[in-house]
């Protein structure tokens, strides 16, 4: 009689064994998909953000360009002559020189002229091209990490972005609006410098005008 109730615990102990054993390999599973469903979304957000762009300089709300036939002068001049005039007019603005690549990852870099005021940035480029010379500025805004990454996230990512990103107000877009035609002026002071005292023909006023509307990849 003790040998039939020994062997009947003894069967229900492994039964229950069998089914815990079971339930902890679905588990096991589970948390398997979940963390390689997680690991893709990570993956996925990381390689969209690193080889994105310009990761801190997105959205474009104006560009400019102008070119110079035959015509060539000092980079370094025209740059300086910018960061004085933007020094004279007192307002507060971080000036720094930047480069990015030209073409792929093997290819030469290009300095160009960062001015930044909050999240508005300028990015101003004077350069060779063949015999010719151009000027040219991006106008755009700074993206924080957490817009940047947001959009990203699968689902509710543009819900968050949405929730969390403030609205501009009418005083922010009006001293955005004095930023940049600020900078525009600096630039455009720097190229009648140089157009007086060489001679030649200025800037008319179409071409002073910025292009609005535009792409940005």
């Amino acid at each position: 009689m003790q040998s039939f109730f020994s062997s009947k615990i003894l069967g229900k102990t492994l039964k229950y064994s069998l089914q815990f054993y079971t339930f902890s390999q679905s588990i096991n599973q589970t948390n398997m998909i979940a963390f390689l469903i997680a690991s893709g979304v990570v993956f996925y957000i990381t390689c969209t953000y690193i080889f994105r762009s310009y990761r801190d300089f997105g959205k474009i709300s104006s560009r400019w360009y102008v070119p110079f036939p035959d015509m060539s002068f000092s980079v370094l001049e025209f740059y300086e002559y910018i960061e004085r005039s933007l020094q004279k007019k007192g307002i507060f603005v971080d000036i720094s020189r930047v480069t990015y690549k030209q073409r792929g990852v093997f290819s030469s870099r290009r300095e160009y002229l960062r001015i930044e005021r909050g999240e508005y940035i300028f990015l101003i480029c004077a350069a060779p091209f063949g015999t010719d010379f151009f000027v040219s500025w991006w106008g755009g805004e700074r993206i924080p990490f957490y817009k940047d990454l947001l959009p990203r996230i699968p689902g509710i990512g543009p819900i968050l972005n949405w929730l969390i990103t403030p609205k501009k107000t009418f005083y922010t877009l009006d001293t955005e609006n004095m930023f940049e035609g600020t900078v525009r002026k600096c630039v455009q002071a720097a190229i009648d410098e140089i157009t007086t005292n060489r001679g030649i023909r200025g800037l008319s006023d179409i071409e002073r005008m910025p292009l609005r509307n535009t792409k940005w990849q």
